[in-house]
């Protein structure tokens, strides 16, 4: 979470439509007027067997009577998923990766509308296709399928979220304007820059993965001083680049699917996971799903920098008063249902939690977000410790101090994380 976000709200507010803003504003009312008109495409998977295999559900749009892919959802095990496409007509198709290949191969439970008339997704409303039951029988149809999604993937493979997409620091998602772009037009920037987990070099199964989630407003890049000083013969860095605009609820479960996916492909038994700001929000609810699906989840240590448990006022001021409400403000109202959820899931012995915050912003405040946010009593209830520095909101990255403390842990935690 950068401060610069929340001021323009709070400029918003308190002078109206600022020259600041104003031209964000009115391309934030535009990307919102698109998001409203997408369509949602939902349902519920049902496997003929109780199973933790990966699941894949997928979409083809039917353009005139030529079936195009439009995209896929990863999840592990049966249960709901919801996709947010263009208008227009689909078919649905799933199967169980019973082998763990990501190939569907005969014999696996699947499902395929194919051979169906196509469904009919409206701008603006949500299709519920109910409960889709995968079966043994192969379905009719799949050969086309198979040549469709083949196609559209070499054409576009981005139609796959990035999972482990080869990048430099100098790639433009981790740009200065990148990341405001992101809070206020999530959509076009999601168009532009696309989202997922990207890699600085190949998967090395020999090293500890430790994934980093910036906050909102920010990119990737804010970690480049704590990345480039990570002990990189113990440990490889990955990034989730997100447009931080988007409600909560669907980033979260955004890097869920990558993470699952990114496991399914590579293998990995264990890794870590070091958030900023609202990344901490972000990943809080990935880690409560994966700890209730798994009493011995794969997340190994948890560390969230300066996050703002309880939300921010000016999210509130900006939802009650701004002329265009970006939907992660909605969220990030203290005591949002969002909010108000985290702290249910209780984090298992087996995945410690340490709490870093910085105090040097007067006024109870890191200089972005209040302190009484950042210490919410439940999240140091479950922390294994609360590490306080002097630093403020984005000092804090590049604090030699905070390095030290991030390798420190990383470090002691590296052997329980290697099994």
């Amino acid at each position: 979470m950068r401060t610069t976000g929340f001021l323009i709200a709070s400029i918003i507010v308190l002078h109206g439509i600022a020259t600041l803003s104003g031209c964000m504003l009115f391309r934030a009312a535009d990307d919102i007027r698109t998001l409203e008109q997408a369509a949602r495409v939902a349902g519920t998977t049902e496997t003929p067997q109780a199973t933790n295999h990966p699941l894949i559900v997928g979409l083809l749009r039917d353009a005139d009577g030529n079936k195009v892919f439009a995209g896929y959802h990863f999840q592990r095990g049966a249960g709901p998923f919801e996709f947010l496409v263009q208008p227009g007509r689909y078919h649905v198709f799933a199967y169980e990766d019973s082998n763990e290949n990501l190939v569907y191969d005969e014999g696996e439970p699947a499902y395929y509308t194919g051979a169906l008339a196509p469904l009919e997704a409206a701008a603006g409303k949500r299709l519920d296709v109910g409960r889709i039951r995968l079966v043994n029988k192969i379905p009719d149809g799949v050969a086309e399928l198979r040549a469709v999604v083949r196609r559209d993937l070499e054409l576009n493979p981005e139609l796959a979220a990035h999972r482990g997409t080869l990048v430099t620091w100098d790639d433009p998602r981790f740009a200065p304007g990148a990341g405001p772009a992101g809070m206020w037009t999530p959509v076009e920037a999601y168009k532009q820059y696309g989202a997922g987990v990207f890699f600085f070099e190949p998967y090395d199964p020999a090293r500890i993965p430790v994934l980093f989630v910036h906050g909102i407003s920010g990119t990737a890049g804010d970690f480049k001083t704590i990345i480039e000083k990570l002990d990189r013969t113990r440990f490889q860095p990955w990034v989730f680049q997100y447009p931080s605009g988007f409600r909560l609820e669907l980033i979260s479960r955004f890097l869920l699917r990558t993470l699952d996916e990114l496991q399914a492909i590579h293998k990995f038994d264990r890794y870590a996971i070091i958030a900023h700001s609202m990344g901490g929000l972000v990943s809080r609810a990935a880690v409560n799903q994966t700890v209730q699906r798994s009493a011995t989840p794969p997340i190994a240590l948890y560390i969230t920098i300066s996050t703002p448990w309880e939300g921010h006022e000016a999210a509130k001021s900006g939802a009650e008063h701004s002329p265009v409400v970006l939907p992660v403000w909605l969220d990030m109202v203290p005591g949002s249902p969002y909010l108000s959820n985290l702290f249910r899931t209780q984090l298992p012995a087996t995945l410690p939690y340490y709490l870093l915050y910085g105090y040097k912003g007067g006024s109870g405040t890191d200089g972005t977000v209040s302190l009484s946010s950042v210490l919410k009593l439940e999240a140091q209830d479950q922390s294994v410790r609360t590490i306080g520095f002097p630093d403020n909101h984005m000092s804090i990255l590049q604090s030699a101090e905070v390095i030290d403390r991030l390798n420190t842990l990383l470090t002691s935690h590296a052997t329980s994380m290697s099994r």
